[in-house]
């Protein structure tokens, strides 16, 4: 296990973006930014809450998180319908009573709180009934963070050895999709034994993606099948020359493109992070924020990260539920370098943001 990132860390952190700028650029852009648009305060504050334990993974990924989320719910004597989409949110006089399901129910409260993707909520769902300049240049002029393309492999190999993350060039570049790509991220989750047997390892693969394309592709589902296949014989194929003798490890293998994203989640051309992270998105960190309500609409609230500066999970959970949570245990590995400040900021990994 690596150390926790510290204030050294910081110093090595930033000398690595000096000495090996493409690698740095390439975990940025995955944010959806270039290094010139990203405050390096950004780096730093993420380096420092992992050291105040604010910040990490936890372990067993995002869904027992979620799991434990819905349980306290319930125990509160919530209900929760699974397998339902929201078409519509409904309104009366200006006053949102429940939402539409695409089944045709309807379901009212005295509260609508949306934390689904916030184009859909506000276009779609809502129908652009509730808008003012400032949320319309939102929408016009801030950058989502790009899609992306994933590949997970499960491989009969222990990984536990080797670097939590690694970024290598290849020794030609390779089109993944329709999008060329030099250098390839790979990370493996050995840090959490919930993730696969003794001795295998789960490795994951991010790089930049076209959602144009893979939308475009999945109109002909044959088509769109095997230019997963083709990818993931290409990242594979990748892996081997760094790691011999992987190829015929794999034992598991997906693919999720842009259009996974949208499909499970609504995102807007299947974004993963809410808004690109540049220094005009940073720089709202520091001021009022977005506002989480809609002009001349009233009980209706939005959350989540469309309406937040960054794709993390706040601090509200850990003062909840303290004995099971990232800072407070066992539970949460500590990781160090530059892997831990990038990382803590992606949507694999839940990021404990300072409220």
């Amino acid at each position: 296990m690596s150390p926790c990132a510290s204030s050294p860390n910081a110093f090595v952190i930033l000398c690595c973006a000096r000495r090996c700028p493409s690698s740095f650029n390439l975990r940025l852009q995955l944010l959806g930014a270039g290094a010139r648009e990203v405050q390096s305060l950004l780096l730093l504050i993420t380096l420092a809450a992992m050291n105040d334990r604010e910040a990490g993974y936890p372990i067993g990924g995002s869904l027992p998180l979620a799991q434990e989320l819905a349980q306290r719910y319930l125990a509160l004597g919530g209900e929760i319908t699974y397998r339902a989409r929201v078409v519509k949110v409904l309104v009366e006089n200006d006053q949102a009573v429940g939402v539409r399901l695409e089944n045709g129910r309807e379901l009212r409260g005295d509260l609508v709180i949306s934390a689904a993707d916030g184009r859909s909520t506000i276009f779609d769902l809502l129908e652009g009934r509730y808008l003012n300049d400032t949320i319309r240049a939102y929408y016009r002029d801030l950058v989502p963070s790009k899609s992306i393309l994933q590949v997970s492999l499960g491989v009969a190999r222990d990984f536990s050895t080797e670097p939590p993350a690694l970024s290598f060039p290849l020794p030609q570049p390779i089109y993944l999709g329709n999008v060329r790509h030099e250098r390839l991220v790979a990370k493996h989750y050995c840090f959490d034994p919930t993730m696969a047997p003794p001795g295998k390892s789960v490795l994951t693969v991010w790089c930049e993606a076209d959602y144009d394309y893979w939308q475009s592709m999945r109109v002909h589902r044959a088509h769109y099948r095997a230019a997963k296949e083709l990818v993931a014989q290409q990242v594979i194929a990748a892996l081997e020359r760094r790691y011999p003798g992987l190829a015929t490890q794999v034992e598991v293998v997906d693919v999720a493109t842009p259009v996974t994203y949208e499909r499970y989640t609504d995102n807007w051309r299947g974004a993963f992070a809410g808004w690109a992270l540049t220094t005009r998105k940073m720089s709202m960190m520091m001021g009022r924020a977005m506002s989480k309500t809609l002009p001349g609409l009233s009980g209706f609230y939005m959350i989540g990260q469309w309406v937040e500066p960054t794709s993390s999970f706040r601090r509200l959970w850990s003062r909840c539920h303290q004995g099971h949570l990232p800072g407070h245990g066992p539970s949460l590995p500590r990781s160090g370098g530059l892997n831990a400040a990038v990382d803590a900021s992606l949507a694999d990994g839940c990021r404990m943001g300072r409220p």
